[in-house]
């Protein structure tokens, strides 16, 4: 059973203390075109969704350092908006009435069959990606930006800036919080234009942060992931380093 939309290419993360559990989810779903990662115990999959929220979290229960309810509860803290499926060799209906109201999505019990297994997470993500009215006006601190009027204001000051830079901190004011990668911002901001890389969505956010956030003493509104960028949720903003001491190289405007 392939994924609905294969271009996509939702991000599901594994935490298990199984290796061989782990590397069999890994294998069937990057097979049906997911990407994937994995954490072996409740701490470092804790640590991977900071990095870079997925779409779809498989959580065990049992595990070392920290258990799968403690993910449940750190990630109610967190407002954590993907969705999650435990899974579990507890196969009672109590174990699953307690995973539903501790804020899972779904509940299975190990082993599961894998053609379940997929459809639970195909729905799942038909829930958790159902297109979001956008925000018209986007506050950050003494930063204002109306995208409807594509005006921006520092505190009551006209802030220039161009289209490109209103179309990129657009798309990742669309879904605070979660990481976008550089792939999925030339897609989204770039349409893939000749000439669009890597390079130039770096110089971009180089930009941005250094317009939104000029000094040490402001938010870092743009935070770097492992494997892009995400727009920081206002209680996770944290003093900024300074942004202008090494600039990459101009990338003309599109």
């Amino acid at each position: 059973m392939p994924i609905p939309d294969a271009a996509a290419a939702p991000r599901v993360l594994i935490v298990d203390d199984d290796e061989e559990a782990r590397r069999a989810l890994t294998t069937l779903l990057r097979a049906l075109g997911y990407a994937t990662d994995e954490a072996a115990n409740g701490r470092e999959g804790l640590a991977r969704i900071a990095a870079a929220a997925p779409d779809v979290l498989l959580l065990d229960i049992d595990m070392p350092e920290m258990n799968g309810w403690q993910v449940l509860a750190a990630l109610r803290e967190r407002n954590y908006a993907g969705a999650t499926i435990v899974l579990t060799g507890a196969d009672t209906t109590e174990d699953a009435v307690r995973a539903l109201t501790a804020g899972a999505d779904d509940f299975l019990a190990k082993p599961c069959e894998q053609r379940e297994l997929v459809a639970r997470v195909n729905a799942v993500l038909r829930r958790v990606r159902k297109p979001r009215a956008r925000e018209s006006v986007l506050q950050l601190g003494d930063v204002r930006i109306d995208f409807a009027a594509r005006k921006a204001e520092i505190r009551g000051a006209p802030l220039a800036l161009t289209r490109m830079e209103f179309r990129l901190i657009e798309e990742l004011a669309a879904e605070p919080g979660r990481s976008l990668t550089r792939e999925e911002l030339l897609q989204k901001v770039w349409r893939y234009s000749p000439g669009a890389s890597s390079r130039t969505v770096d110089t971009y956010i180089w930009r941005l942060r250094h317009k939104i956030c000029p000094t040490r003493s402001r938010p870092q509104c743009i935070v770097t992931t492992p494997d892009g960028y995400r727009l920081a949720t206002p209680d996770a903003l944290v003093a900024a380093p300074d942004l202008r001491a090494v600039a990459p190289r101009p990338v003309p405007d599109e």
